[in-house]
């Protein structure tokens, strides 16, 4: 029986491969919290690029900025009150020690929600006029 316990490892170990990336600490809470967070973080640094890109795409267009603006303030707006509409009681430890991270995980599910519409205003493929046309 050892021996075919040897055999099994023997086989095994050659097939795992070792990374050299540091490995989140994803076993405790505050380990899934830090993920959460860094994966918020990404999200929220991308839409901040992507807000500055159509800025720059629409200078010399005051009105197109604005209405951006306008809709980006809107859209935040949104998001923190569907936050809340979620987890409505105002006590945040009725919701327990996860719940940091799934409002980190629901931001950063609406936040790349958002720069997918984003996006969608930087290019403006032919053949559909009804695509968003940002100032050129």
């Amino acid at each position: 029986m050892k021996r075919v316990l040897l055999a099994a490892l023997l086989v095994f170990i050659p097939s795992v491969s070792w990374s050299e990336e540091p490995v989140r600490n994803e076993w405790t809470q505050s380990g899934m919290n830090e993920s959460a967070e860094v994966d918020l973080k990404k999200a929220e640094s991308k839409m901040a690029d992507l807000l500055r890109r159509l800025h720059l795409k629409a200078k010399g267009y005051p009105e197109a900025i604005k209405k951006l603006e306008a809709a980006q303030k809107a859209w935040a707006n949104y998001r923190d009150l569907q936050i809340q509409a979620l987890w409505p009681n105002t006590e945040h430890m009725h919701y327990g020690s996860v719940h940091p991270m799934c409002v980190m995980n629901m931001k950063a599910t609406l936040t790349e929600a958002r720069n997918k519409e984003l996006e969608s205003m930087l290019s403006t493929p032919e053949g559909d006029a009804c695509l968003p046309f940002w100032p050129q």
